[in-house]
């Protein structure tokens, strides 16, 4: 009875054991000649359960323009086998077999390929430095064997011999080796690998002849970083000079805004553009005209809120652009509207209305971008980072596709293409993550390229800003706004205690405004509260329908209601001991 429970035991673990996938021995001879070429031989012992091997195996080897490998032939079982090569970007698949099952059981393959190049160069020794296995098997390996032949002539350096098992990147143990034969003295883990690094005296392989442009590849790139900073300086000063230089300005303060402008085409105007307040400008401007009210409501749980409330929507002295903001917020018989997300699509499209609006109105009459201009920078940007790929091919693509989708998702944005928008956005993410991949796959960019991308950017940034200019009736009209925002900046002055408070209180709301527009409005308040009771201020604002708690405070609440505007409206601001796997060779497998 023993004997039988022992014998199916027995035969229970063996199964077990047989059922396994693995590979039982990887044995490798690599023989390198004078030329710095390793030809390179593999028997590949498998069992073959029709689990992951079914037609056979697959092996991933490092493959590029400085070290290229070729397959020479393959061999299962001492005859000749079939197979077939994928090229990857930086490695060859030999798919071993064909679409034929290979049968179950244990299978011996025999790879043979040629590696050139493999030899590495230090100022005292060469060395080969070579990843027998590869760290990519998802297979244990019972069994690794490797023996190196040197070249001819070649003394191997016994003091400098290393060798690695262990997962890549990570310090292992070294393998047992016997001359220039190694092995492993325990099975490896899938992803483990067996790494080996064997230097010998100089002068016994030649190092490959350089071109022209590896022996002068750091001067090369300096100079030509170099000359594109000084060729895109040099445009950039020109390109002022003939188009980004304004007329000369002729400022003399006002007391009154430049006739025919509202508080928010002035802010069109001062910052060549909508900003981040011109839409909360516009709805003050109308609350003060007498068109709306504005009620503040600020509690525990839900904070502060503001509500607009119609009073006329016939008001006068009503722009043609705050007609068109108060027609869209309370169009459909609307009569009053909270702002927050529910609303935001309301405000949104009044944005948009007052955009177009202020471009009509503006356009190309009182500034000009010179977009054209800023094509320079592009270029230059593309030229370095071209010029630093040519050693780092992966990290130029991978950084030439941050910069383009970054161009696209500017531009669509500014053409307020929202898909396009949304999708550029997406874009960068990915082209960021694989720039991130590529930089810790390869190595580093040249540190004159880095140096060139930041002057360039930064210089660049700059200049889309001077090569901006107002055009002669823009200047005037800056004048003209540069003189009142001074009159805004000082306020009343003695005005204020000599003249009717009724008269100043009006003064004071008229132009509020304005020094929103102008962003002078702490300044404007400050000049009325030293001649005027607050009280009376408070009353004013709440007269012309800016319903807010306390006019003491008018600044936070100016800033909290551009936010709540903005939101409302989905806007926002414009070898030796330790050393790790790797070395040539390499790669790993699996099945297929």
């Amino acid at each position: 009875m023993k004997k039988l429970l022992f014998a199916v035991l027995f035969a229970f673990f063996s199964c077990g054991a047989w059922a396994q996938e693995r590979i039982t021995q990887f044995a490798s001879n690599v023989r390198v000649d004078n030329q710095g070429t390793a030809l390179v031989q593999e028997e590949i012992s498998v069992v073959a359960q029709h689990q992951n091997i079914r037609r056979g195996i697959y092996r991933d080897l490092p493959n590029s323009s400085k070290v290229p490998v070729e397959v020479l032939s393959l061999e299962m079982d001492g005859a000749p086998h079939p197979f077939f090569i994928e090229k990857h970007k930086d490695f060859l698949r030999v798919n071993f077999g064909d679409d034929h099952f290979i049968p179950r059981g244990p299978h011996t393959y025999r790879l043979t390929y040629m590696m050139k190049n493999v030899v590495r160069f230090f100022p005292e020794y060469d060395e080969f430095y070579w990843n027998v296995t590869g760290n990519g098997w998802v297979f244990p390996i019972e069994r690794a064997v490797f023996e190196l032949d040197l070249p001819q002539g070649a003394q191997a350096d016994e003091g400098r011999i290393s060798s690695y098992i262990g997962y890549y990147g990570q310090k292992g143990y070294p393998a047992v080796r016997e001359n220039l034969q190694f092995w492993t003295p325990s099975p490896l883990a899938p992803r483990q690998g067996l790494t080996v690094a064997v230097p010998w005296q100089k002068g016994v392989v030649e190092p490959p002849a350089l071109g022209w442009w590896q022996r002068n590849e750091q001067n090369v790139v300096f100079g030509i970083v170099l000359a594109v900073i000084l060729l895109l300086w040099g445009f950039y000063y020109v390109s002022w000079r003939r188009v980004g230089k304004d007329p000369d300005a002729r400022v003399i303060r006002l007391f009154d805004p430049p006739e025919g402008f509202s508080a928010v085409m002035t802010n069109y105007v001062y910052y060549m553009g909508m900003s981040n307040s011109s839409l909360a400008v516009c709805i003050t401007s109308l609350a003060v005209k007498g068109a709306l009210e504005i009620k503040e409501d600020t509690s525990f749980v839900s904070g502060t809120k503001y509500t607009l409330t119609l009073k006329n929507k016939d008001a006068d002295m009503l722009s043609l652009e705050e007609k068109a903001v108060l027609d869209t917020i309370f169009a459909h018989g609307r009569t009053e509207v909270q702002m927050g997300m529910a609303s935001r699509f309301i405000f949104k499209e009044a944005q948009l209305g007052l955009s177009k609006c202020l471009q009509q109105r503006g356009g190309k009459q009182y500034f000009v971008f010179n977009w054209k201009y800023n094509l320079a920078t592009l270029a230059a940007l593309g030229v370095l980072l071209l010029v630093g790929g040519i050693s780092n091919p992966s990290i130029a693509a991978a950084m030439l596709g941050v910069f383009i989708t970054a161009v696209t998702y500017i531009w669509a944005n500014a053409r307020r293409k929202t898909v396009l928008g949304t999708l550029g956005a997406v874009a960068i993410l990915f082209m960021l993550g694989v720039f991130v991949r590529a930089v810790l796959e390869e190595t580093a960019y040249p540190l004159p390229v880095w140096l060139g991308i930041m002057l360039v950017s930064i210089s660049g940034g700059f200049f889309a800003c001077w090569i901006q200019s107002y055009t002669k009736q823009g200047r005037l009209i800056m004048d003209q706004i540069e003189g009142f925002k001074e009159y805004l900046e000082i306020g009343e002055g003695g005005r204020v205690e000599m003249s009717n408070p009724a008269q100043a209180a009006q003064v004071f709301c008229d132009y509020l405004p304005y020094a929103y527009a102008l962003g002078v409005q702490s300044k404007w308040l400050k000049a009325f509260k030293k001649h005027m009771d607050e009280a009376v201020l408070t009353q004013a604002i709440h007269s012309r329908g800016l319903m807010l708690r306390n006019v003491g405070m008018l600044s936070s609440v100016v800033s909290g209601f551009t936010a709540a505007v903005n939101q409302s409206s989905g806007s926002s601001g414009s070898g030796g001991s330790g050393f790790s796997g790797g070395g040539f060779g390499g790669g790993g497998g699996g099945g297929r």
